[in-house]
């Protein structure tokens, strides 16, 4: 238990390094290339995003294959033989996609963005762009078998390396090199480059290890049927791709429809809003294989201790950070930055975009469930309905209404996904199931909102940014301590078992 969480505490310690230094030199980069350069750092998210859609759920069909496969030697081997013609798909799509981008990028790439930027600098940044995505698609294999080993310590500090070189070193050249917005894409070449070759190392490594420590004969758990591991995925296949499309369609939708200006301060509320992913990541990282072994050795009881304990903590930090940037995003932006062009601009959609976000960590839950157990037919046809419905409207609303729409819809499509689909598989896989919702999540949203309505009514800001800081913080720490109590009080009166069908 103490190793567990000395291991739990450095991936978290190594995602919040992440996602200040990330949020942080924001201010900084915009000041030193401007508003229209940086709307290219957010249209690069977007489309590395979309261009993830090429891993279709490999990754994580390795990752499950790799944990169920460790029942003897001859099982891993065979999966290894799966995994190495894996890579060789991996080099020739990352090859081809470096190439063609490249070419799109001086054909297309200035018609497609509203900006006075010029050809030669869009082409540039855009071909860039597209070989960082081949160079960082290739290491997606040797990190779902880190995964799958729950190698957290190496994955995460691999993470460290990367998001260092990729962030830190990235300002300091530009402040003391070239302010050229063609200069951090070079940085970030860089940086992807070591990254991968880190990760492919330590895959290798992790390989060898594996193999030398298992049995010759499997007298554990039996090999699934291979039309099983085929419609699984098919399924896993097809819910990343629906998943990415139905989350990047408004953002890609909007590079087209908004000045790139416009767009960067769309991109500024989304980069603050991956402060979400401070708790979601490395709780995804640990739960998905821990979920996946405790389910496939029958281990029902810790299954569902991980579980609930997961969704209590979820609540803890996400929900009362929600309700208080719902209240204070704008005020947080302005402290923060210091630029009110700046926060009165990321301020507008900031609190749409967290709550969304939030709501989609919760929906998270019910694709663990699912995937933990085998069992993703039924979320593949939900996701498959849900994104034919949501993504034609993604792309009309950030037409029509533009960034505070795609907003604004973003929060309610997630909602509506997380109590309908995810409510109904709590429902089905727990008994009880239904008090994550009506006894833990709904009841927290609540409190917290009656909390910070209170407080905002109450204008206790300061016009010094200090005092404001020492104030909002102060309001932040009381939401923690409210819905800190009342978790640990409902925990005590929590009956809800995973059921075995």
């Amino acid at each position: 238990m103490k190793k567990q969480l000395t291991i739990l505490l450095y991936v978290y310690g190594v995602r919040i390094y992440t996602a200040i230094v990330s949020i942080v030199i924001i201010p900084y980069i915009i000041k030193l290339v401007g508003f229209e350069s940086y709307g290219l750092v957010g249209f690069y998210a977007v489309l590395l995003a979309c261009l993830n859609i090429l891993d279709a759920g490999i990754g994580g069909v390795l990752t499950r294959q790799a944990i169920i496969s460790r029942s003897s030697r001859e099982d891993f081997e065979e999966f290894i033989g799966i995994f190495n013609k894996v890579i060789k798909f991996f080099i020739l799509i990352g090859s081809l996609v470096a190439i063609i981008g490249s070419c799109l990028s001086y054909q297309y790439g200035k018609s497609w963005l509203k900006t006075s930027l010029s050809t030669d600098e869009i082409a540039f940044c855009i071909s860039l762009m597209f070989c960082i995505f081949a160079v960082r698609y290739l290491q997606g294999p040797y990190r779902s078998l880190l995964l799958s080993n729950e190698s957290q310590i190496t994955i995460s500090s691999i993470n460290l390396v990367y998001v260092t070189l990729s962030q830190p070193i990235t300002l300091l050249l530009l402040c003391y090199y070239h302010r050229d917005i063609r200069l951090y894409f070079i940085v970030q070449m860089f940086a992807a480059v070591i990254n991968t070759m880190l990760m492919v190392y330590y895959g290798e490594k992790t390989k060898r290890i594996i193999r030398s420590s298992l049995p010759e004969i499997n007298d554990t758990i039996g090999k699934l049927p291979l039309k099983n591991i085929i419609m699984f995925a098919m399924q896993l296949s097809i819910i990343s791709v629906m998943w990415i499309i139905v989350n990047q369609s408004d953002k890609l939708a909007l590079t087209k429809f908004i000045e790139l200006s416009e767009y960067a301060k769309y991109s500024v509320a989304v980069s603050v809003s991956a402060l979400i992913f401070i708790i979601s990541d490395p709780l995804n990282q640990v739960l998905l294989p821990k979920l996946t072994r405790c389910y496939s050795e029958k281990q029902y009881s810790a299954y569902g201790d991980y579980f609930t304990s997961a969704v209590l903590f979820v609540c803890l930090c996400l929900i009362p950070l929600s309700m208080f940037i719902f209240f204070n995003g704008t005020k947080l932006l302005y402290v923060w930055s210091g630029n009110y062009e700046l926060s009165n601009g990321a301020g507008k959609y900031l609190p749409w975009i967290f709550l969304g976000g939030v709501f989609g960590v919760f929906s998270n839950f019910c694709f663990l469930l699912r995937y933990s157990s085998g069992e993703l037919k039924k979320h593949t046809i939900v996701y498959c309905l849900f994104g034919l419905i949501v993504v034609p409207l993604n792309v009309y609303i950030a037409s029509k209404y533009h960034g505070i729409g795609a907003a604004i819809f973003f929060f309610i499509s997630s909602l509506v996904l997380f109590i309908f689909w995810s409510g109904y598989s709590f429902y089905k896989y727990f008994s009880s199931g239904t008090d994550y919702i009506f006894i833990i999540i709904g009841p927290s949203f609540l409190g917290m909102y009656g909390y910070f309505y209170i407080l905002s009514s109450c204008e206790l800001s300061s016009a010094n940014r200090f005092l404001s800081l020492l104030v909002m913080l102060g309001e932040g720490i009381g939401g923690i301590i409210i819905t800190a109590t009342y978790t640990s009080l409902i925990k005590r009166k929590l009956n809800i078992k995973l059921r075995i069908n």
